[in-house]
């Protein structure tokens, strides 16, 4: 039985991992538990303290502490003494490497002994710790690690049978077996949980591009913007007046390039011919013209007065 953690429905289907609502991946709904008794909770504070005593066997073992299978003269280091010492050296005998496990399947079993309704475990649990080490042990010392002698006699059998790919294939089998065992871990659920997480991920990045899109827009949309206003001011600064000079009589054309617009052009344009009027002499009807007229100060020293 199962329950939605948003819409709190319940669907009796165990197969049902997503909620027909919302879309939310249900949980396992809790029994209320009629038969615990507090032998349970008494098991599972026993089984605790074994699990936190193992752990300091292990971890504080020195192999020049005195046990069954080493004589030494040396006082023993182990953190929970001479019963620690020989707790962690049998461990490592037995079960190698693996032997650091224990400590967490202990106390797993104590949490499951808390949780259950009768104290009598299951039989497909026992079965499940048994796997679990037989697989791990065997698995390392497959690997070149040490595996005990539980493991080292498993490959012993296996390798001439299997050799080393067969004898991987049916450990990791045998290791994956004793994890669906020992906990409620389902690989439909935990592909619906990653089926939901890629999913999510996908919602998330799809959006972030879409934003990022639109930002890039944006600044394209700004760029062409500020390219266009440029632009304009630019044919607006190549349209200038074109002033006409005017010498006596005759009226010549010049363009000196002014680039202004407006009043400016105008008062410019009338100041330059204010200036060439006053520069230009007046001929009188008797006087010969000269052949080249200067106007300004640039002109040379002549021959002929011009009056």
């Amino acid at each position: 039985m199962k329950t939605c953690p948003t819409c709190s429905k319940i669907y009796k289907d165990d197969e049902q991992n997503f909620c027909l609502e919302d879309g939310a991946t249900l949980i396992e709904k809790r029994r209320r538990r009629q038969r615990h008794s507090p032998g349970n909770e008494i098991a599972a504070v026993i089984l605790l303290a074994a699990a936190v005593l193992v752990f300091l066997c292990i971890v504080s073992f020195t192999e020049t502490d005195p046990t069954a299978n080493t004589a030494s003269s040396e006082p023993t280091r182990n953190w929970i003494g001479v019963v620690g010492a020989l707790i962690a050296d049998r461990l490592l005998q037995y079960i190698g490497l693996a032997a650091y496990l224990a400590p967490a399947m202990i106390g797993l079993a104590a949490w499951r002994v808390f949780n259950s309704d009768v104290l009598r475990p299951r039989v497909s649990r026992v079965i499940g710790f048994v796997l679990f080490f037989a697989g791990a042990s065997s698995l390392l010392s497959l690997a070149g690690f040490r595996g005990g002698i539980l493991g080292g006699m498993i490959i012993h059998v296996s390798l001439p049978l299997l050799s080393v790919a067969g004898s991987g294939v049916v450990m990791g089998a045998v290791f994956l077996t004793s994890l669906l065992l020992i906990t409620d871990l389902s690989f439909l659920g935990t592909y619906g949980h990653f089926e939901v997480a890629w999913g999510n991920f996908k919602i998330h990045f799809d959006d972030w591009k879409q934003k990022r899109a639109e930002r890039k827009a944006e600044k394209l949309r700004l760029v062409h913007e500020r390219m266009e206003k440029r632009k304009l001011l630019r044919e607006e600064g190549r349209s200038p007046s074109v002033p006409t000079i005017t010498l006596g009589n005759s009226s010549e054309t010049a363009n000196p390039k002014i680039q202004s617009s407006g009043n400016e052009a105008a008062g410019i344009a009338k100041a330059v011919n204010e200036s060439a009027a006053e520069s230009v002499p007046t001929l009188g009807a008797s006087d010969t013209p000269p052949d080249t007229i200067f106007v300004g100060n640039d002109a040379p020293a002549m021959d002929r007065n011009i009056p």
